[in-house]
């Protein structure tokens, strides 16, 4: 029989430079047939990562529009909460505000 491949991502963000680390396998696996089950999995640690690592590199002219997009009305609801804000008042009624 063919084993299934388990892709898992493992790798070093490059903005915070912090290494991500998968779980274990054995807490992906939690019936009694824990070994069987693993015996019949290939796990590959190194494809995926350096994958989706370029993707966020990269940006189309419709992505970029998109994030334009959305930081302009991230910009204008932070903007509204703060001209709408009044002393006293409690964060949680700031975040109501947030639109």
């Amino acid at each position: 029989a063919t084993k299934k491949k388990l892709l898992r991502l493992k790798g070093l963000n490059s903005d915070s430079g912090k290494m991500y680390n998968p779980p274990p396998l054995t807490d992906l696996l939690n019936d009694e047939d824990d070994d069987d089950k693993a015996r019949q999995v290939r796990v590959d640690d190194d494809l995926l990562f350096p994958i989706l690592a370029e993707c966020r590199v990269i940006k189309s002219q419709a992505e970029q529009k998109l994030l334009q997009h959305i930081t302009e009305v991230t910009s204008f609801a932070h903007a509204y909460v703060m001209r709408n804000m009044k002393p006293g008042m409690m964060e949680y009624q700031g975040e109501s505000l947030f639109r």
